[in-house]
């Protein structure tokens, strides 16, 4: 680890004067997420949902066994990044595994879920910006997340632009932390996102993957009646709808 994390010149050129034709990718997910949370589907999200709870309390035991698997449970001494960060949530959650509040970071496209993080935790740096143009400094980051963000993105060009972006500032020996769908939920808008599609977006990597998460629908019918029958289900490989998956970088 080396010191503080370095936010990027600031008169150094945005998004849209870096990669103009990727705004309307990035107005489409934009306009796809404004969408969701507008319609109601908030309380499939909501911790009283027994199936949400089980997906994120099983999501977490496997992040944290993989850290652990990696020699990175040291979280304390290690700059940290959650791409498309959401409302900061595992941000929040990171303070609790150990990690350093002030070492914590995190990018999200909507202003509204930025303002959300921000009103959850006003230390924390959540900024609005855009994945493929991230506004921090090459090599200032030990550990960088990504939920779901690759899955939303069904332009190639800007995948590979937030790859690239991610691979730029981690840090020699640091980690990329992928936890994505396994198959598309919704194909005018998602897309599959498997090891093999992240060994072309990270090449050179180590490639560490594993497939998780009982499919939500199963688990949010099954969780009110039986958490010991989704966790058995759970060890079936075809109900597994995600994959966790854990690149260093050389």
């Amino acid at each position: 680890m080396e010191g503080p994390i370095v936010p990027a010149p600031p008169d150094a050129p945005t998004s849209s004067e870096r990669r103009p034709t990727l705004g309307g990718e990035r107005d489409r997910i934009a306009a796809y997420y404004a969408a969701r949370a507008a319609s109601d589907v908030g309380a499939r999200y909501s911790p009283f949902n027994p199936g949400h709870l089980f997906r994120v309390q099983r999501t977490e035991r496997a992040i944290l066994a993989a850290l652990a698997r990696h020699g990175l449970a040291d979280l304390a001494l290690r700059e940290i990044l959650d791409v498309g960060c959401g409302d900061g949530t595992l941000l929040r959650r990171a303070i609790e595994w150990g990690a350093d509040r002030t070492k914590l970071h995190g990018v999200e496209l909507l202003p509204e879920r930025v303002a959300a993080a921000r009103r959850a935790d006003p230390a924390l740096d959540v900024r609005r910006a855009d994945a493929s143009a991230l506004p921090f400094a090459d090599a200032s980051v030990d550990l960088a997340f990504q939920m779901t963000v690759f899955s939303s993105i069904l332009d190639d060009g800007m995948q590979r632009a937030v790859a690239h972006e991610m691979a730029r500032v981690l840090r020699s020996g640091g980690a990329v932390v992928s936890y994505d769908l396994r198959v598309a939920r919704d194909r005018r808008h998602t897309r599959a996102v498997r090891a093999d599609d992240l060994r072309r977006l990270f090449p050179g990597f180590g490639v560490d993957a594993r497939p998780i998460t009982l499919i939500p629908p199963l688990a949010r019918m099954l969780a009110r009646w039986s958490w010991m029958a989704c966790e058995i289900l759970e060890e079936i490989p075809a109900l597994r709808s995600h994959e966790l998956v854990v690149l260093r970088k050389p």
